[in-house]
């Protein structure tokens, strides 16, 4: 791999690698490209983990403020019908059997 990255180089720039001068600065340049794509990369790989971590405090945060408005309705079959559908609409799975609002 080295070998044929070496002959694409000698290629594209045959004159500069002909004085040692010349080599240095491409084998520079090309570590320079090659650390700020790595750099690059690392840096997207950590936006995209935040931005999952992200959206999902943000909908336990909607299921918190939903679940605090449902416990202000005054009667038990009404808080029940609307937690059911509040359940379901935030991506979470309703259990009958306990009655109970579950993450998937």
């Amino acid at each position: 791999m080295i070998g044929a990255a070496w002959a694409i180089l000698k290629t594209l720039f045959g004159g500069a690698l002909k004085s040692s001068a010349g080599r240095i600065v491409i084998i520079v340049v090309a570590a320079a490209t090659i650390g700020a794509a790595a750099l690059w990369l690392h840096g997207e790989r950590q936006y995209q983990r935040g931005a999952k971590q992200g959206g999902a405090a943000a909908r336990e945060q909607a299921w918190r403020e939903t679940e605090a408005a449902i416990n202000e309705l005054a009667s038990e079959a009404d808080r029940a019908r609307v937690l059911r559908r509040a359940c379901v609409e935030h991506g979470r799975v309703w259990n009958n059997a306990d009655n109970q609002c579950n993450a998937r």
